[in-house]
């Protein structure tokens, strides 16, 4: 790279750590880092330090880094709207009345139930893409590529037994995570409700080589343990022993990630091919996104990037809350992956992933982008003083466990496109609403 790239490069790595700082800055005047605001500048500094330090040789626009930067600042900025000294009283109160309240027969049931109903959907789901389960268990990397061409070729028959397994997995993560989060059952149990709720995920992304289904799915599990924690006024981030699980977590994770990429056609490789080959993969889905969103910007901003991209205009929303537009008729045609177009440079990486934040610029504009984030922010902040403050939240927990959701994917896009999203949050309350009736009976 030429001196000025160099320059550029050391720029974004200075704020990025400036990310970082914002989320540390919330957390010590809050005195936990258990708030949204650290979370989500967590884990903007971990999508753009890592890429920035580990691709040494692509270049960066650092004015990309430095708009991400303002971004998470006016997230951050409507944490001084609230008054966190008296959630965090009533919190304390909370943690009296309401010891326990998950961590009953009901909230147990429920997780087999929903277990039970996803993988009756997923058989289903298997037969209708035109699969069998003998297909899986007797050449399963040949037909798992078969099905993730089906779904990049946009060749998948919709189908509500689809739809209904992803809505309950990610219902069965949110609930299972709370329940087992609570600690009060004996060990036995918890270790089912933890296979229970790996196994659905786990299915999905090893069938359908769709590696973002488990990775969202570990985030809405420990998002579930993080509520559990606020209801006992534990407003711990993370311990020792959520170190450890979440050390074994990742070893299993990579297992898997590993498999799921065998199965794109890499299990006919061998050798050198097979891990330059990895490696590619690996730098396009952890680190490409930010480079190719930093070309987007560049052409957005000066029309001077690597490729050209298309720009009708604002979109006043579409690319934030696409569900929501075509559930209110918008008839505009989206391909599978969203952007058609694909960033790559040499044989570094290859991506289509371009960050929620092409979506919100392409929506609202630079300046727009910044209000939006200040109103997110807003809406994130006070799920979380909802949780806080009363004695038997419900939609509060639902959002607040969407909104770490939503932090995870922002590096792909924004996780309000898909519908699945809202109706998790309709099921996830009305259980636990069912939850405090019988509690209160």
């Amino acid at each position: 790279m030429t001196e000025i790239q160099i320059i550029e490069k050391i720029i974004g790595i200075l704020f990025s750590i400036g990310i970082l700082s914002i989320g540390i800055l919330v957390g010590k005047w809050l005195k936990t880092f258990l708030n949204t605001t650290t979370i989500f500048c967590i884990f903007w500094f971990l999508y753009t330090f890592f890429p920035l330090v580990v691709v040494t040789n692509m270049p960066i626009n650092s004015l990309a880094i430095i708009f991400i930067f303002f971004s998470l600042f006016f997230f951050s900025i409507s944490v001084m709207f609230f008054d966190w000294n008296i959630a965090f009283e009533r919190n304390q109160i909370k943690k009296q009345l309401v010891s326990n309240v998950f961590s009953n027969s009901f909230m147990i049931n429920m997780n087999y139930l929903i277990f039970t109903i996803i993988i009756f959907c997923l058989i289903i789901d298997i037969y209708i893409q035109g699969f069998t389960i003998f297909d899986f268990t007797g050449n399963f990397f040949e037909s798992s590529n078969k099905f993730m061409v089906k779904r990049y070729t946009d060749e998948i028959i919709p189908n509500p037994f689809s739809q209904v397994s992803n809505i309950l997995n990610y219902s069965l993560n949110i609930l299972g995570g709370i329940v087992i989060g609570s600690k009060v059952i004996n060990k036995k149990t918890n270790l089912k409700l933890i296979i229970i709720n790996i196994i659905p995920a786990a299915i999905i992304t090893l069938t359908q080589a769709a590696k973002g289904t488990i990775l969202l799915s570990i985030v809405l599990f420990f998002s579930g343990i993080l509520i559990s924690r606020i209801f006992k006024h534990n407003l711990e981030l993370t311990n020792k022993k959520t170190n450890k699980v979440l050390f074994f977590a990742s070893i299993s994770l990579l297992l898997i990630m590993l498999i799921s990429f065998l199965s794109r056609g890499l299990y006919e490789l061998e050798g050198s091919d097979l891990i330059s080959t990895l490696k590619y993969n690996f730098n396009s889905y952890a680190f490409g996104h930010i480079y190719a969103f930093s070309d987007w910007f560049s052409f957005y901003l000066f029309s001077d990037s690597i490729q050209n991209y298309v720009f009708n205009g604002h979109t006043n929303g579409f690319y934030t809350f696409m569900s929501i537009f075509k559930a209110l008729g918008d008839t505009t045609v989206v391909p599978a992956g969203v952007f058609t177009e694909y960033f790559t440079d040499k044989n570094i990486l290859q991506t289509n992933i371009y960050t929620f934040f092409r979506g919100t610029i392409t929506d609202f504009g630079i300046i727009g982008s910044f209000i939006f984030c200040f109103f997110l922010g807003l809406f994130s902040n006070f799920s979380y003083y909802c949780i806080l403050y009363f004695k038997k939240p419900v939609w509060s927990i639902s959002f607040f466990s969407i909104f770490l959701g939503f932090y995870y994917s922002s590096f792909i896009i924004s996780i309000f496109i898909w519908k699945s999203v809202f109706l998790t949050i309709v099921v996830v309350s009305i259980i636990l609403k069912i939850n405090y009736l019988l509690i209160k009976k």
